[in-house]
């Protein structure tokens, strides 16, 4: 089947929901925002009224994260990294009371001391810190 016109329903300048039958008569005027639209339009693209009324659809693109969303989502993962790394560092910590403790295992657990003390001097305000990498004998 070919179809002739697609029509986006238009809802704050995002598309709501597309129809490739014509919406001319099927809804009380002035309800639903119809718009004829290119057919690789697509649901939640933006759509723009230009001049003279004519609408433009291109693919949504989200805001960039706000400072606070960014120091947000930073504090999260810096959390589980340091969790993780805590969970690690436990057999250490039991074999350091125990008076097990071994070369090997002072190393090791000096290892991730730095990588937990190196979690925590991250810069949460960027946007994409670079986190330290964890040891690798996990």
């Amino acid at each position: 089947m070919v179809i002739d016109m697609m029509w986006a329903r238009i809802e704050d300048n995002r598309v709501r929901e597309l129809t490739d039958i014509d919406p001319e008569g099927r809804f009380p005027p002035g309800v639903y925002n119809w718009q004829p639209c290119p057919d690789e339009t697509a649901v939640y693209w933006a759509a723009t009224e230009g001049d003279e009324g004519v609408w433009s659809f291109a693919p949504y693109v989200p805001p960039p994260p706000t400072p606070e969303e960014i120091l947000w989502t930073n504090l999260q993962a810096q959390r589980n990294l340091l969790t993780t790394a805590t969970q690690s560092m436990m057999p250490f910590i039991l074999a350091l009371n125990l008076d097990d403790v071994t070369d090997p295992t002072i190393i090791e657990a000096k290892k991730w001391r730095d990588y937990y003390e190196a979690l925590t001097l991250v810069d949460l305000t960027e946007a994409s810190p670079v986190w330290p990498t964890p040891p690798s004998d996990i």
